[in-house]
């Protein structure tokens, strides 16, 4: 097997993507380029535009780190990018943009979305935090970096599909953590791929140096913090001065609303989520109450923004009930269809790893985005390709789907969930 077709490190995946752009909504190029037809466009005019796509701003920074590099500078926010193309190069570059119609059985073209809406949630709530406590110095290059900050999990749901659903079934339903099923399927972690793309694709200079720092959230990472965060006497010396230091640099905030993004979209009550929420408490020197309401808000606002029809916003996570039920996450029979051949074959032995529920494994790291869309009949992952079992385990990956645990044709169950919906809900509208 060739290289193209499996690859096992990160510079290999480079490789295979290093060509591909991610491609934008028919529907929103067309909108763009009627504008841009209109006699009396301005650069405000279609600004407002870009700025709603995240795609959009991809493609406007890259163009215009083209011109940047060119004077050895830098683009520093979509505003500056946008600014350095004007109308004329923006008109040129619109009519090459790949172009993507939404299918909405497509279980791939949904996650996709997903995560850019998970991008797109993470460059909300650090704009917002820079705001508030540093008054917006750094704000829209942060948003810029966190916005960018996975752009390999973007295109890998559409180049590597099969991959990207197996690393889902892996941490679902096997509870291993996010790193380590990455590691096992891919060879190497989703941030060691976008990484190795900032460094070809400059879109953002401090995403990239964001993605350099060598410190994930594991739980000893998220205890400390907490631990600062609640004044706990027993971190002191060294680890408390490294601590500080950390959390002074330019890339933490971006660092943090990544982390954010990726532990709600398991749940926003899960042990990471709260502690995470406590870190970010401390950081904008607010009162609890008054952080998880600017976060809710937050999330709301990116939903808002940013919604891509036929896919959950990460916003619904915040209303939404805990349950056993898991999102769809297998490709479907129309994935098949629209992918075939095309993608890399995953290849690599999976090690039986205990069961334990999924919001563990957001506990451990959270690392990874989720979506929340329609399965397929039989629940099944399309395709033969299925991973190699290492030996001692000889019961293959269970993903079929689990029968729901919920009657929701129960009236008591409806009546609580129209009750969410009718009547105010204080807390996630004040503050």
């Amino acid at each position: 097997m060739t290289e193209q077709q499996n690859p096992q490190n990160a510079e290999q995946w480079c490789r295979l993507l290093n060509d591909k752009r991610p491609p934008v909504r028919l529907s929103i190029i067309k909108r763009l380029e009627k504008k841009l037809s209109e006699k009396d466009c301005s650069v405000v005019d279609i600004s407002r535009l870009i700025k709603a796509d995240p795609l959009l701003c991809f493609h406007a920074a890259l163009e215009a780190s083209k011109l940047h590099d060119e004077k050895e500078s830098e683009v520093t926010s979509i505003d500056h990018a946008i600014g350095s193309l004007g109308l004329q190069k923006i008109s040129i570059l619109v009519k090459s943009l790949p172009s993507i119609r939404l299918n909405p059985a497509s279980t791939a073209q949904k996650m996709y979305f997903r995560s850019i809406a998970n991008s797109h949630h993470a460059a909300i709530q650090v704009r917002s935090w820079l705001k508030q406590a540093r008054g917006s110095m750094f704000a829209e290059e942060s948003y810029q970096a966190a916005l960018f900050y996975d752009i390999g999990h973007w295109l890998l749901w559409l180049e590597a599909p099969s991959h990207m659903s197996k690393i889902q079934v892996l941490i679902r339903d096997k509870g291993i953590s996010p790193d380590l099923a990455e590691t096992q399927v891919l060879g190497c972690t989703l941030e060691a791929i976008s990484k190795q793309l900032l460094n070809i694709w400059p879109v953002s200079q401090l995403g990239r140096i964001t993605l350099e720092q060598d410190f994930t959230l594991n739980r000893q990472m998220i205890t400390q913090l907490h631990q600062r965060a609640l004044g706990d006497p027993r971190l002191h010396g060294d680890n408390l001065r490294q601590l500080n230091h950390l959390t002074q640099q330019k890339f933490f905030p971006v660092k943090l609303s990544v982390w954010l993004a990726h532990a709600s979209s398991y749940d926003w009550g899960s042990e990471a989520s709260l502690q995470i929420t406590d870190i970010i408490n401390d950081y904008l020197r607010s009162e609890l109450n008054q952080t998880q309401a600017l976060l809710h808000k937050n999330c709301a606002v990116a939903a808002q923004s940013y919604h891509v029809p036929g896919t959950l916003a990460p916003a619904a996570e915040m209303i939404m009930l805990p349950s056993d039920l898991h999102p769809a996450y297998r490709l479907t029979n129309a994935d098949k269809k629209l992918f075939g051949e095309q993608s890399p074959t995953p290849a690599l032995q999976i090690n039986k790893v205990k069961s334990k529920p999924a919001n563990d494994a957001a506990d451990s790291t959270v690392n990874q985005e989720s979506g929340h869309e329609t399965k397929d009949s039989n629940g099944t992952l399309v395709g033969n390709n299925e991973p190699t079992l290492a030996q001692e385990d000889k019961n293959p990956l269970d993903i079929s789907e689990q029968e729901p645990e919920f009657d929701f044709l129960n009236q008591d169950i409806y009546e609580m969930y129209a009750e969410r919906f009718l009547k105010r809900a204080d807390q996630y509208t004040q503050g």
